[in-house]
C-alpha cells in the first residue's frame, strides 16, 4: 500500500478527502483552543480550583483527540485503493468527530457544567 495511487481519480478523491478532513479536524483544534484561553486568561470572576481541572483535563482530552484523528484519518485514507473506500474511510472521520462533540455536550449536561 502506497500513498500515491497509479490512478488519478484515486488520487484525486485522496487529495479531496484530506481537505475535508483537515477542515473538520482543525475546528477541533479550535475548541482546544477556547477552552485554553478560558483557563489561562485572566477571568472578570475567578475559577474555583475544581473547574481549573476539569477544564485542563478537558483541553488535554479536546487536543488528544484532535491530533489522534488527525492522524488516523491521514493513514487511513492515504493507505486507501479505491475511490470509494476513500469515501468510506472520510465518512468513518466524521462520525468520530460527531461522537466526541456529542459525548462531551452529554458530559456537560450531566455533570452540570455548562
Amino acid at each position: 500500500i502506497v500513498p500515491i495511487s497509479q490512478y488519478g481519480s484515486v488520487n484525486m478523491m485522496k487529495a479531496f478527502s484530506l481537505l475535508l478532513t483537515l477542515f473538520r479536524v482543525t475546528g477541533e483544534f479550535k475548541d482546544a483552543t477556547k477552552i485554553y484561553r478560558v483557563l489561562y486568561h485572566k477571568l472578570k470572576v475567578p475559577m474555583c480550583h475544581k473547574r481549573r481541572m476539569l477544564g485542563g483535563c478537558a483541553f488535554v482530552l479536546q487536543y488528544i483527540v484532535a491530533t489522534l484523528v488527525l492522524f488516523m484519518a491521514i493513514h487511513l485514507i492515504l493507505a486507501s485503493t479505491t475511490p470509494i473506500a476513500t469515501i468510506g474511510k472520510l465518512w468513518v472521520v466524521y462520525i468520530v468527530l460527531d461522537f466526541d462533540n456529542h459525548w462531551c455536550t452529554f458530559m456537560l449536561y450531566i455533570l452540570h457544567l455548562q
